[in-house]
């Protein structure tokens, strides 16, 4: 989750900032268990469609995202945890609500990377 949440926090920079960004460096740093830990910089540079920042930005539509966020109460939440303890290293096991969100996230990234190209 360390790097998930670096990436995260990158992205919602872009999504606040973007084109006034331009020119600027970031660094990002990450600490890990194990005394690991990742940093490196990045220069935003003034890049043509569908590679800037503007365009990132829009077609990471962050604040859609947000808002199409499902509520799950905490209940739901233990229930779905139980049930991939007991499941987990069964043999030949899909839990077909497992492979609905897979169907959903492929679905926005194949978005993502079409809107990329518009």
């Amino acid at each position: 989750m360390h790097i998930t949440s670096l990436y995260a926090t990158f992205v919602s920079l872009i999504h606040d900032k973007n084109s006034p960004l331009e020119g600027e460096r970031v660094i990002l740093f990450s600490y890990g268990s194990g005394l690991i830990s990742t940093m490196f910089s990045l220069q935003l540079c003034e890049a043509k469609h569908p590679f800037s920042l503007s365009n990132l930005s829009r077609v990471m539509d962050v604040a859609e995202k947000l808002k199409s966020r499902q509520e799950f109460p905490p209940e739901k939440f233990i229930e779905t945890l139980k049930l991939m303890e007991h499941s987990y290293g069964g043999k030949d096991y899909v839990s077909a609500r497992i492979v609905a969100f897979y169907i959903q996230a492929h679905s926005i990234s194949r978005k993502c990377r079409s809107n990329l190209m518009h």
